[in-house]
């Protein structure tokens, strides 16, 4: 469903994502899912070749009213009936007999839920894609000040030392979950809506598998177990992981808002004419970009709590559940969209001020160091002891105007047993910030390192994206995005690998990386499934039977598994995969054959048993 405001979608917004949720965008992608249920259905013998046909040309070049979909839309309680009566009375006007197949078997919910998918889908990819921007600037930031020494602040109090690499590392750790979770998400959600009237196919009978899995080929879906009209975990999923996406990014935003309040100034967003400025005081720069990201990570979790709220779902289909989806998920993808690309535009352009770091650093005269002294101190003669003898130093710093190095000097020298504990270089060792930073630079360049480990060298900016006549970003071809740059072969080839593994396989290889492994891993991403599984020369689950071949031929018993499991991703049947263990039985031995045969069938008997 859309979302528009041209007055304040592009503060809040991304080109890309408001484009997939505009009027244009809605009717395209159910344009594209009707188009798509007639090829499966022609593909399938249920309605003629012909139909079909026309069906898809008119769905490619038509241009509904929206004015009238919204008016009818209101008394009809969904878009999508205006919109199949709009679509069949187009089609009539070619072919009458081809509209009589408009929309065979399908409910409206099929298409207005196959449509929200594909918009999730296009919507999701440029939100990775900003993502990916915004932590390669990240770890550049976090690389360039891995020793920058600053303030750590608890409870918004100076606490101790640390680095702006360590603060900026913990935003990069962060960062890498929540896309993670973004990731895991589309995945599960890149599913076909198609039940029917009632989630039974009834109108389909006997086609009704055949025609299922064409339509979700013809989409490039996957196949879900069942229809989920009414079970709509996977978008609150989504929903729920672009609301934490938005928290991380809120956090960056409030800390970096935090640091450019004047009386602190430790950092600025990036200055460009006509940004941040006031209408009435010019000396201001405003953190505009952190105040879009605040908003966006205040606005999102109600509209989460909506989807959250919209489970309980009566039956079948649903009184309300469903309906309350329609505004609140674009506007949550919207806003989750808008703020990883603000934040990037910041972090990216970010002005840094070292020096006044160093400077915040010695607004306590050294009281921040309190807790080195009484450490060091307390190797002498106890904590508790010590404790109480910095202490008295502090309050002696504070009330003279001095440094703690300097008051804690004559607190020792006042008291003979003590006098000796602490020389000077000691002491002008503990009143050195950067030398009490703990762990702050390991943990910013193992951030940076970990980064690095699951996504390569940073991406470059992208070009304009390609439009179609529709106004819709176009598709690039696989092959086409398989060589431009290191990043995107990786990109590529780490979406096919979890369409043809799955998530929860990827997920746990990313998990193991290590920076030992990880250029192989990296590597294996980029050309075997980057370059080869992408390439448009040969269908995916043709490669797939070719796969299973080769692991026989090569006695892979572990890779076998896991793509004798990854098959019914790319749509190989039974009956293929039990074809080709019969070829090899002739060209590459009986035992070989033996061997995958009983490997397959337990990992078939397992699918059967749901496990």
């Amino acid at each position: 469903m859309p979302t528009n405001s041209r007055l304040t979608d592009p503060m809040f917004g991304s080109p890309a994502v408001l484009a997939a949720f505009s009027d244009a965008g809605t009717v395209r992608a159910m344009l594209d899912a009707e188009a798509a249920l007639a090829r499966a259905e022609a593909h399938c013998g249920v309605i003629p070749p012909q139909a079909a046909q026309v069906i898809g040309e008119v769905c490619a070049d038509c241009a509904l009213d929206p004015d009238a979909l919204a008016h009818d839309a209101v008394a009809a309680g969904n878009l999508a009936i205006p919109f199949v009566k709009q679509l069949t009375a187009a089609v009539a006007s070619r072919d009458a007999g081809a509209a009589r197949f408009v929309h065979w078997g399908a409910t409206s919910q099929d298409i207005l839920d196959t449509a929200l998918v594909l918009q999730l889908a296009q919507a999701l990819q440029a939100i990775d894609a900003d993502l990916a921007r915004l932590g390669d600037a990240c770890a550049a930031l976090a690389g360039t000040h891995r020793a920058t020494p600053m303030v750590g602040r608890t409870w918004l109090q100076h606490a101790l030392p640390t680095t702006f690499g360590a603060k900026v590392a913990g935003w990069l750790d962060a960062l890498q979950r929540a896309q993670a979770r973004v990731n895991a998400a589309r995945d599960q959600a890149r599913v076909l809506q198609f039940g029917g009237a009632a989630g039974t196919l009834a109108s389909l009978g006997d086609d009704a598998p055949a025609v299922a899995i064409a339509f979700a080929r013809a989409l490039q879906l996957e196949l879900p177990a069942l229809p989920w009209h009414a079970h709509r975990d996977r978008l609150a999923d989504v929903a729920a992981a672009l609301g934490m996406l938005t928290g991380t990014l809120g956090k960056m935003a409030r800390d970096l808002s935090l640091m450019m309040q004047t009386e602190v100034a430790e950092v600025a967003e990036p200055a460009a004419p006509g940004r941040g400025g006031s209408s009435t005081m010019p000396h201001k720069r405003n953190p505009v970009g952190c105040a879009a990201v605040l908003a966006a990570a205040t606005r999102v979790p109600p509209l989460v709590a909506t989807m959250l709220a919209g489970m309980t779902q009566e039956h079948e289909r649903a009184l309300g559940g469903w309906q309350a989806e329609w505004d609140t998920l674009p506007q949550i993808v919207s806003l989750a969209a808008g703020a990883a690309r603000q934040m990037g535009e910041v972090v990216a352009g970010l002005d840094v001020d070292a020096a006044r770091m160093r400077a915040n650093l010695d607004l306590t005269r050294g009281l921040i160091l309190g807790e080195a002294a009484m450490l060091e101190l307390g190797r002498h003669i106890g904590r508790l002891d010590a404790h109480h003898v910095v202490e008295q130093a502090s309050r002696r710093a504070v009330a003279d105007g001095c440094t703690l190095r300097e008051a804690l000097a004559r607190t020792l020298a006042e008291d003979p047993g003590h006098a000796s504990l602490l020389d000077d270089a000691t002491l002008d060792r503990l009143a050195d910030p950067a030398r009490y930073a703990g762990q702050a630079t390991p943990f910013a360049d193992a951030a940076v390192a970990a980064w690095r480990a699951r996504h390569g060298d940073p991406v470059a900016p992208e070009p304009a994206a390609a439009t179609t006549t529709q106004g819709m970003p176009a598709q690039p071809a696989p092959a086409a995005r398989a060589a431009a740059s290191d990043r995107e072969r990786y990109e590529a080839g780490l979406a096919v690998r979890r369409a043809v593994l799955g998530s929860a396989h990827v997920d746990r290889s990313l998990q193991r990386l290590t920076p030992f492994n990880a250029p192989f891993q990296n590597l294996i991403t980029r050309y075997a499934w980057g370059e080869i599984w992408t390439r448009d020369g040969l269908p995916r689950h043709t490669r797939s039977l070719i796969t299973i071949a080769m692991m026989v031929a090569l006695n892979r018993s572990e890779e076998l598994k896991l793509h004798l499991r990854a098959a019914a991703n790319n749509g190989v049947t039974r009956d293929q995969i039990q074809e080709v263990l019969l070829q090899t039985a002739i060209y590459c031995g009986v035992p070989a054959a033996n061997s995958a045969f009983h490997m397959a069938g337990e990992i078939l008997a397992g699918d059967d048993a749901g496990q």
